[in-house]
């Protein structure tokens, strides 16, 4: 198993950034970014939380700009440094 200290200097971001980005975002954005971050497309999101499409890019954008991304990649980033974090810590 790979872990934290192998993936850091990849990643670039430290946990506890990661973690105060994360607990920027409402529940809604949470549920959005995990989706992102695994790779749903938007239609798959949209229909998965009963949105609409533009809903849907609203709360994009909005994930995007809290986690500091300018991609869905960099919120894939986020998010799995902090799983990685909170696996390699318990």
């Amino acid at each position: 198993m790979v872990d934290w200290k192998t993936l850091r200097p990849i990643f670039q971001l430290d946990p506890e950034r990661a973690g105060k980005r994360w607990a920027a975002l409402t529940p809604r954005e949470r549920e959005v970014a995990e989706k992102m971050a695994h790779g749903w497309t938007n239609r798959q999101i949209a229909e998965n939380l009963k949105i609409s499409p533009k809903t849907l890019d609203i709360h994009r954008s909005k994930v995007k700009s809290k986690l500091e991304a300018k991609t869905s990649a960099g919120v894939a980033i986020v998010f799995f440094v902090l799983k990685l974090s909170q696996n390699s810590a318990s």
